[in-house]
C-alpha cells in the first residue's frame, strides 16, 4: 500500500516539475521492469564476471593489500602499495595511497617526507609541475635531509631555467 502510495506522489510531482520545465520529462520518467533498457549484465553473465574481475587487484597487489589491512596503522604496507603502483605507472592511485599514509597519527617526520616525495614524483610523471614543487617543499619543510626531494626539486627548477635555490 505505502509503495503504491508513494509511486502516486513522485507522479504527481513529476507531472508538476514537468509542467514548469518541459525539459525534465525525460529525467522524471518512472521507470518499470517492463520499460527498463536492457543492459549487458542481464544478457550476459560473462560481461558481469569480467567487470567485477577487473575490480579485483590483480596477484602481485593483493598481498601487499592483505598487509595493509591486517596493519592499516603502519606506514610499511602503504611505502610497499604506493611503490607497486609507481612501477605500474598508476600514478593516481600511488598518490592516494601517500594521502591516506599521511593521515596515518604515528608517523615520523622521516616517513611524512618521504610520501610527500613519491607525491611528488607521481605529480611530475603526470606533469603537474606546480604541484610536484609543492609537495617537494612540504617534504624538506618536514625533512630537510631528504635527499631524493631536494634531488628531484632542483631538478624540476633546472628544467625551468632556475637553477638551485
Amino acid at each position: 500500500m505505502n509503495a503504491k502510495k508513494f509511486h502516486q506522489t513522485f507522479q504527481e510531482r513529476a507531472q508538476k516539475w514537468s509542467m514548469c520545465d518541459p525539459q525534465l520529462i525525460p529525467w522524471m520518467q518512472i521507470i518499470t521492469p517492463e520499460s527498463a533498457p536492457k543492459g549487458p549484465f542481464s544478457q550476459d553473465n560473462q560481461v558481469a564476471a569480467k567487470t567485477t574481475n577487473e575490480m579485483i587487484p590483480s596477484t602481485e597487489l593483493l598481498p601487499l593489500y592483505q598487509d595493509r589491512v591486517r596493519s592499516p596503522d603502519a606506514i610499511t604496507p602503504v611505502f610497499a602499495l604506493a611503490n607497486a603502483y609507481v612501477d605500474r605507472k598508476e600514478w593516481g592511485q600511488a598518490f592516494l595511497l601517500c594521502g591516506d599514509g599521511l593521515k596515518i597519527e604515528k608517523i615520523s617526520d622521516t616517513h611524512k617526507s618521504t610520501l610527500y616525495t613519491i607525491q611528488g614524483t607521481t605529480c611530475l610523471y603526470q606533469q603537474r609541475d606546480k604541484l610536484a614543487q609543492v609537495l617537494f617543499q612540504k617534504a624538506l619543510a618536514v625533512d630537510a635531509g631528504n635527499t631524493d626531494a631536494q634531488k628531484k626539486r632542483e631538478a624540476l627548477l633546472r628544467h625551468y631555467g632556475y637553477g638551485t635555490l
